[in-house]
C-alpha cells in the first residue's frame, strides 16, 4: 500500500470510527462495546493489510524467479536452435498439437466442454420458454377467433 493510500485508508477508518461512536451515543448504545469493536476492526484491517503486502511480495518474487529461469531457457533454446519446440512445451505442455494431452489438459478440455454444454442448455431452455409463451399466446388468439366464429355462426343462423 502506498503512503498516500495508507493515509487515505487511515482517514476513512478514523471517520468511520467517529460515525460509529456518534451513532452509539445517539441511540443509547454502550460506547465501550463500540470502542472494543473499533479496536478489533482496526486490528483485523492491519492483519489483512499485512497479509496482502506479503502476498504481493511473494507474487513479485515468484514472477522474478520464473522470469529469470524462462529467460535462461530461451537463451539456451535459441543457441541450440530448439527454442520454438521448448516454448511449445512450456506454454502447452506438449511439443506439437498432435501430442496426446496430459491429464490436466484433458480435465480442462472436459471442463470447458461441460461449461459450453451448460451455456447451450441455458440458451435452449430460454428459447423453449419463449416458444412456450408464444404457443400460449397463439392458443389464446385461436380460442378468441373460434369464439368470434361461433358468435357469427349463431348470429347468421338466428338471422335466417
Amino acid at each position: 500500500m502506498s503512503p498516500s493510500d495508507e493515509a487515505d485508508f487511515e482517514n476513512a477508518l478514523g471517520h468511520l470510527h467517529e460515525r460509529a461512536h456518534a451513532h452509539a451515543e445517539q441511540n443509547g448504545l454502550d460506547t465501550e462495546v463500540v470502542a472494543r469493536l473499533r479496536d478489533a476492526v482496526t486490528a483485523e484491517m492491519a492483519a489483512l493489510t499485512y497479509a496482502r503486502e506479503r502476498a504481493v511480495r511473494s507474487a513479485d518474487q515468484t514472477s522474478e524467479w520464473y522470469g529469470a529461469r524462462i529467460e535462461r531457457l530461451r537463451v539456451l533454446g535459441q543457441e541450440k536452435g530448439i527454442w520454438p519446440e521448448m516454448a511449445d512445451i512450456i506454454a502447452n505442455g506438449t511439443l506439437t498439437s498432435a501430442d496426446p494431452l496430459n491429464f490436466s489438459r484433458q480435465i480442462n478440455v472436459a471442463k470447458m466442454r461441460a461449461q459450453e454444454a451448460e451455456r447451450r442448455l441455458g440458451y435452449a431452455e430460454d428459447r423453449a420458454r419463449q416458444a412456450e409463451s408464444e404457443v400460449r399466446a397463439l392458443r389464446r388468439e385461436l380460442a378468441l377467433a373460434q369464439d368470434r366464429l361461433r358468435i357469427r355462426a349463431r348470429a347468421a343462423a338466428s338471422g335466417q
